[in-house]
């Protein structure tokens, strides 16, 4: 039989004992069959048999979901389904977490301003010139963001957020390149994070090598000598409230991870923190969008907790006004957020921080439950979850989260219809808003758009003790690990079939993790691997670790080995034997 079915599993696996399912795609809709094996490639047993679930409500044709949650016994396993095959897969305790360093060493690799063994020499020891005078300024340090070579501040400050969060939920210690990795690795990002202030007012500056005038002519290597006439720009402004909001979030946290360990320098980052804070807080229309108040939010809470005189009421202030943001009304999309405060504004949608605003709430129900009555901000959240991230992820048998909900076409696009009304799309938009078929000029995919929000669904999960939330952030993570209609991981040296990725200076980085599957103009997934290095899908970008390590940090226990390689237990040994002595293993 020709090869016309598609599994499409978590190339990484599944925990011992949590729910475990694969997507099957038909390409022919007369394809009849029904039933799958799962066989144990260790002893090349078929250890379970079952029967496909088949559903045509699918934004990607006939497909069927499967069901193997009883296979608990820690292996190397394969579904098989007539003659196709799926990407063999674990079945051990630590499947994520055992993903986790190669994702967080992609920054490593990605230092600029010093020497990186076997990746780089010390590069951009001349970085930079101000943008607005002309003036040399030491901005050396940083990250690489992307593909690229270049230092964006509202990309690059995620990754050592992330870091922070593995801090604190795991209190991880690798010791593979200093004698506390994260820790160091913070200290190097967050040095050129602190020079990227102007000392005359506290502004936060944008990025080093963006461009000048927004174009890519600074996105090269150069000769490591100051004022030699190819130094790259540093965009000093205008000021962005974004990036003053973030930067005050991320202090804050660095100054908790740092407090018991070297308090002179946590106490730095706090006041360097409250600087950028004060200065966003006089800025006109600083939370104007939903974005930015929810960045507020989060960084008044964050600064809450690291000790300062932010206060309850102030947190609880902005969470109001996050949830007058929000849809209440009866449609489809009740439980979404609208982009601005205006009574004519459109939904909030995001590329890749859509999840901010829902992240923004629950940090926020977590500091106030103990404090405040919080009831109407807990169903805000449940409204968030339970109406709208529920109706998407009943649109598609993977169970991700679509770009956005439209109450009507906005561009000549493809929409789907939404069942109760409205239309929605899998992935962004290719053409511009009106009738014109004129195509954007930015779109990528949906890998930090799905993965951020699964760091909003783990820590609902987490605070709010849900468990189909949860079921939900793992089904986003499963579709960039390889569940997906391409039967592709979007996670260099993590699962397989990946795409060559854009990275225009490296190549392939481990643990780097790609835009991933966007779609045409008919909303059918699209992603490059014709080796064309199409930035829009297959490049790197350094948000995308950043939300995958914050999901794992809430949603795994790295300490829990219980399902491990090497070893059987007493009872599965004997059934073992048992299955050994009856004749040879299944070929």
């Amino acid at each position: 039989m020709p090869k016309s079915i598609k599994i499409c599993n978590n190339h990484v696996g599944y925990r011992c004992h949590s729910g475990k399912s694969a997507v099957i795609l038909f390409e022919r809709e007369e394809n009849t069959i029904r039933t799958f094996q799962i066989m144990n490639l260790t002893t090349w047993q078929i250890v379970y048999e079952g029967e496909a679930k088949i559903t045509d409500k699918s934004a990607f044709g006939m497909a069927g979901i499967i069901h193997f949650d009883s296979i608990t016994e820690p292996g190397l396993y394969q579904i098989q389904m007539a003659s196709s095959k799926s990407v063999p897969f674990f079945i051990r305790q630590d499947v994520y977490t055992r993903t986790a360093y190669d994702v967080f060493f992609y920054s490593h690799i990605q230092r600029c301003g010093t020497a990186v063994m076997d990746w780089h020499d010390a590069c951009h020891l001349d970085d930079g010139i101000r943008s607005d005078t002309g003036e040399q300024v030491d901005m050396t340090g940083g990250w690489h963001d992307a593909g690229d070579l270049r230092k964006w501040m509202i990309c690059t400050m995620l990754p050592a957020v992330a870091m922070c969060w593995l801090k604190r939920h795991w209190n991880v210690q690798w010791s593979k390149f200093a004698e506390d990795d994260v820790l160091d690795e913070l200290r190097w990002g967050n040095a050129y994070f602190l020079k990227m202030i102007n000392p005359e007012n506290g502004q936060i500056w944008l990025d080093t090598a963006g461009g000048v005038n927004g174009n890519n002519s600074d996105n090269r290597w150069t000769d490591n000598q100051a004022k030699s006439g190819d130094e790259r720009t540093v965009n000093v402004g205008p000021a962005d409230p974004n990036i003053q909001w973030l930067f005050a979030y991320l202090q804050a946290l660095m100054a908790q991870t740092f407090e018991s360990i070297d308090k002179s320098y946590a106490e730095k980052c706090l006041d360097q923190g409250l600087n950028a804070y004060n200065f966003a807080s006089l800025m006109p229309d600083n939370q104007s969008d939903t974005l930015s108040l929810a960045l507020s939010l989060l960084a008044t809470a964050e600064l809450f907790k690291a000790g300062t005189e932010m206060d309850v009421e102030q947190i609880s202030a902005k969470a109001e006004q996050l949830l007058n943001r929000q849809v209440t009304t009866l449609v489809p999309w009740e439980g979404a957020f609208y982009a601005a405060g205006t009574g004519d504004a459109d939904l909030f949608r995001h590329s890749w921080l859509s999840g901010i605003p829902a992240m923004a709430l629950i940090e926020a129900f977590h500091v106030l439950r103990a404090k405040l009555d919080t009831q109407r901000l807990r169903e805000g959240i449940q409204r968030y979850f339970d109406c709208y991230i529920a109706t998407m992820v009943e649109t598609n048998p993977f169970r991700i989260i679509p770009y956005s909900v439209w109450e009507r076409p906005a561009t000549p696009d493809f929409y789907r219809t939404l069942e109760g009304g409205g239309y929605y799309r899998m992935f962004m938009p290719i053409y511009r808003e009106g009738d014109e078929r004129i195509k954007v000029d930015w779109w990528v995919g949906t890998t930090s758009h799905l993965l951020s929000q699964g760091v909003a669904l783990a820590l609902a999960a987490k605070v709010l003790g849900q468990p189909r939330y949860s079921e939900w952030a793992y089904a986003q993570l499963h579709w960039v690990l390889g569940g997906n209609p391409f039967q592709a991981s979007m996670t260099s040296g993590i699962g397989t079939n990946q795409p060559y990725p854009h990275s225009r200076a490296l190549g392939i980085i481990p643990g780097g993790i790609m835009n991933g599957i966007g779609g045409d103009a008919n909303d059918r997934p699209f992603l490059d691997t014709d080796n064309g290095c199409l930035w829009q899908t297959n490049e790197y970008w350094s948000p995308h670790n950043a939300f995958y390590l914050m999901t794992l940090a809430l949603l795994e226990n790295p300490s829990d080995i219980s399902g491990s390689i090497g070893v059987l237990d007493m009872e599965y040994s004997v059934q073992v034997k048992a299955i050994l002595s009856g004749g040879k293993p299944h070929q």
